[in-house]
């Protein structure tokens, strides 16, 4: 008994268990920002990649936009707005959106499904000549116009290079 009475204390490991844990965590973080600032200039944007996007997805773009604005006006003209069949998005729209090159354009494009949305429900729930409706439409129209101003410089930008 008296030899466990002399054996020193045991060694406070705290300090030393926290600084290896903290430059753990450094590490693993710096990793992760090398690797997605390694993938973020791998799928740098270039001219050729958006061309492609706008001549393969982009049409199924323009097709989506003119669906909505379509339904829309078959509401506003229509002598029962709730007989018009809402506008499908094409087919292959939800992964031509996610393809986008642009990171960016596809931000917008984001905003301006959300803003489809807003003025479709508008639309869909009443007259369609009332001012809300019109409200949303005007939003509708800013978040286009912002897309298709992004993607007019992209090119502009590109071409210049």
């Amino acid at each position: 008994m008296s030899v466990l009475a002399q054996a020193p204390p045991d060694p406070d490991l705290t300090r030393p268990i926290m600084v290896i844990a903290v430059c753990a965590v450094i590490i693993i973080v710096t990793v992760f920002l090398q690797v997605a600032s390694a993938r973020r200039r791998a799928h740098a944007l270039t001219p050729e990649a958006l061309q492609e996007w706008q001549t393969s997805s982009g049409r199924l773009l323009d097709q989506w936009i003119d669906g909505v604005e379509g339904e829309v006006r078959a509401r506003r003209t229509a002598p029962a707005p709730d007989s018009v069949l809402a506008a499908p998005d094409p087919p292959g729209f939800a992964e031509a959106v996610a393809e986008c090159p642009d990171p960016v354009l596809a931000g917008l494009i984001a905003e301006l499904r959300r803003r489809a949305a807003t003025f479709l429900a508008a639309a869909r729930s009443g007259d369609p000549n009332r001012p809300e409706v019109a409200t949303a439409e005007a939003s509708w129209l800013e978040a286009k116009e912002r897309a298709g101003a992004h993607l007019r410089d992209a090119f502009v930008v590109n071409a210049a290079q």
